[in-house]
């Protein structure tokens, strides 16, 4: 119906309204992309026939450092899909190993674009497997990063008079009373979730181990990390009746988030290509000797100095 008019340029749309005393604006871009502006002087901008006023923007990058906006507990990573990539085993003579591969890309407009690729093991007859990921920051900006596995261990290993191992000294970070925190209650009504940061001690390779133990059947669950990779370790435990686990949390960094990460100066930044390599390892104890190796391996680094 308008095609007339459009093609003569007669048409009018919305951005062609004019009121009496309309002021219009406008964007004004550096002359060089992601250029930094070094000094700002609107002198001769309002020198201008027209011109009223000029306003500096802030900058457009990285948001999420901002107050107006905040991530959820887990951030966005742990809702995306992630793509599959490859998967397969490997012999080395009679030993086979199963593998599986995949990535996900966390991104969004003016926001971070990160890429957490993983590779998965398990060696057959074996009760372990092992964690390899690589995250990249596959955008054009420097960005932040933050990791930490939530690995959460429930019943029948988390029971009541369980036991957890950590070669460090425990700070609580919540105000509630928890008493001896490393032994494990039964359902307590109205629990509230307490958590637990540890400066953990490292084997001589820097090799951390952290397990949950459960005498009673015999069973137990370990995790192995590097604290080179990831630095702090939190033990979170939610007793309640109706929500009864316990995480071991291997991180880059500590519980309280990106802001007193960056207090703090230990908040990640990764330049456009840069990558962070994480490794860890978790798997079962089974029988009394399995669990008390592992109980003298974390014994054995009470006391050491910590790396």
């Amino acid at each position: 119906i308008d095609q007339h008019n459009i093609v003569t340029g007669k048409a009018v749309f919305g951005m062609d309204a004019k009121r009496p005393g309309m002021l219009y604006a406008s964007i004004e871009r550096p002359p060089v992309y992601d250029s930094k502006v070094k000094t700002f002087d609107d002198s001769e901008a309002l020198k201008v026939k027209g011109v009223q006023k000029t306003v500096q923007l802030p900058p457009f990058k990285q948001p999420h450092l901002f107050p107006t906006e905040t991530y959820g507990m887990m951030g966005r990573v742990w809702t995306l899909p992630a793509r599959l990539t490859g998967y397969g085993e490997a012999w080395d003579g009679d030993e086979c190993t199963l593998w599986a591969e995949g990535e996900v890309q966390q991104v969004a407009v003016f926001k971070e674009n990160l890429t957490l690729r993983r590779r998965v093991e398990a060696k057959v007859g074996e009760s372990w497997f092992r964690i390899h990921d690589v995250v990249e920051n596959t955008g054009f900006h420097r960005t932040s990063h933050m990791l930490l596995y939530h690995c959460n261990v429930g019943f029948p290993i988390v029971d009541e008079g369980a036991e957890l191992l950590v070669p460090g000294e425990g700070v609580p970070t919540d105000p509630a009373p928890a008493g001896n925190y490393r032994i494990i209650d039964a359902p307590i009504p109205e629990y509230t979730e307490r958590c637990f940061e540890h400066d953990v001690s490292t084997e001589p390779d820097g090799t951390v181990p952290v397990g949950i133990l459960n005498r009673r059947i015999g069973m137990g669950v370990y995790q192995l990390f590097n604290k080179g990779q990831l630095p702090h370790q939190t033990t979170w435990r939610m007793l309640g009746e109706s929500l009864f686990v316990v995480a071991i949390e291997a991180s880059t960094n500590r519980d309280a988030g990106r802001w007193d990460a960056r207090a703090r100066n230990e908040l990640i930044e990764l330049d456009p290509g840069g990558r962070r390599t994480y490794d860890l390892e978790m798997g079962a104890l089974m029988g009394e000797s399995q669990m008390d190796a592992f109980a003298q391996r974390v014994k054995n680094l009470e006391g050491t100095a910590v790396r």
